[in-house]
């Protein structure tokens, strides 16, 4: 991607010592095209979630638009094809609020609000993991030795094409010419009767006078 022109950063690359992840992962967020690398343990990472959460955000929370950005690869240890596995990974991060609410209750309210951060990010990541994997799950990601071929020239020729300028539409209105002459036909057939018989009221008025006068 690099030698086709594209500005690349990678978590591992770019995160540099004393870098705040929470900065890296809204730039992340901030990516026109995001490749994913997701397995088992990604979807199980409060870090890689944090970073597909904040891609959802940045896409206003529209499936239309996440579309249009990322570009997955899906491991082979992911489990999403059957519903009951996806349950598996909402149960997951639903416990790990429920422990984290429970531990919280035992400490003082002061030094539970230094936690309410992290509380929330579980939150939102069980409230969007129905919809994120059920997503994975729809996609024709392919598999990763088709995916690895040829140096991953099929995400690479998908991004290619997904950041191709897209030709500009013209608007064509169309007039109707005829019906607009007729238009004009029919004013000006109503003026020139108007004329005849403006003309005719005039002639009977100085008819009618001249009677008079007589």
């Amino acid at each position: 991607l690099v030698a086709a022109g594209f500005a690349v950063i990678r978590d591992k690359n770019d995160l540099r010592y004393k870098g705040l992840i929470s900065d890296l992962t809204e730039r992340i967020g901030r990516g026109k095209f995001i490749v994913v690398a997701i397995s088992d343990k990604y979807l199980k990472s409060t870090y890689c979630m944090s970073e597909l959460l904040e891609i959802y955000r940045r896409s206003n929370s529209d499936i239309e638009e996440l579309l249009k950005k990322i570009f997955p690869i899906v491991l082979e240890d992911v489990k999403i094809y059957n519903p009951e596995d996806r349950v598996d990974y909402l149960e997951y991060w639903e416990t790990k609020k429920e422990e984290l609410t429970k531990e919280l209750k035992g400490i003082e309210l002061e030094n539970a609000a230094t936690f309410a951060e992290e509380l929330r990010v579980y939150d939102e990541i069980a409230a969007v993991m129905p919809i994120l994997s059920g997503l994975i799950k729809d996609m024709n990601t392919l598999n990763v030795q088709k995916l690895s071929a040829n140096n991953f020239s099929e995400i690479k020729n998908a991004i290619i094409k997904a950041a191709s300028p897209v030709p500009a539409t013209i608007e064509i209105v169309a007039v109707d010419k005829p019906k607009t002459r007729s238009n004009i036909s029919k004013f000006r057939g109503w003026i020139a009767a108007m004329i005849t018989l403006v003309s005719f009221g005039l002639i009977a008025l100085f008819l009618h006078l001249g009677h008079l006068s007589t």
